[in-house]
């Protein structure tokens, strides 16, 4: 469930160090603030979400903006589904995927976060932090980051990085959720166009 309140939302975005689900003004629990537009949004505010694994997307949108590129963790709790768009080659990202070959799949987890320096997720199962499968000590076959210039400076390109999480993500996660299970329930619906708006993409 989506911890503070028991509203049924769907689909979920990050922002400022927060899971962040549309609403509207009516609403006594929204927190209201100005978009990148200068539209007034209302939102709720959440610190974690629970549930059992569903699906991990590599998911594209394109609009007159640009294009967007999200991870998108669905999660299922009980008839609720739940679908989490994290910015592709983020910490948020990186923080739940680097953890999921790690959890038990017949349990559900919880994904949390929190904000110091910048927003970070992590995962843990009956209240215990999940381990990541990779750490900077042990990074095993996990591709590093490489150094490249870009426009005179130094920037770090995590490409394969990224590509090898994904579909290690697919093949050893994603294909052993049983197709049918009392406890997973039936597949997610197909996600619509845009699972989380331009304005909540930190790009």
């Amino acid at each position: 469930m989506l911890e503070n309140t028991s509203e049924n939302k769907i689909f979920i975005s990050v922002y400022d160090g927060k899971f962040t689900v549309k609403t509207d003004q009516s609403n006594p629990k929204a927190k209201e603030r100005i978009n990148k537009n200068g539209t007034k949004v209302f939102e709720l505010h959440f610190d974690s979400i629970s549930g059992f694994l569903e699906n991990v997307q590599d998911f594209k949108t394109e609009n007159a903006n640009g294009t967007f590129r999200n991870i998108v963790f669905t999660l299922r709790d009980k008839e609720e589904v739940y679908s989490l768009a994290t910015q592709y080659s983020s910490r948020e990202s990186k923080g739940i995927l680097m953890r999921l070959p790690n959890i038990n799949l017949k349990n559900p987890i919880e994904i949390k976060i929190a904000k110091a320096d910048h927003p970070f997720t992590w995962v843990t199962q009956n209240g215990v932090k999940v381990p990541l499968k990779w750490t900077k000590d042990q990074p095993g076959d996990l591709p590093q980051m490489k150094k490249i210039e870009v426009k005179g400076k130094d920037t770090y390109d995590d490409t394969e990085q990224m590509k090898f999480l994904f579909e290690y993500i697919q093949a050893n996660v994603i294909a052993k959720i049983p197709s049918s299970s009392p406890d997973q329930g039936f597949s997610s619906p197909p996600l619509p166009s845009n699972p989380a708006s331009e304005d909540d993409l930190p790009f």
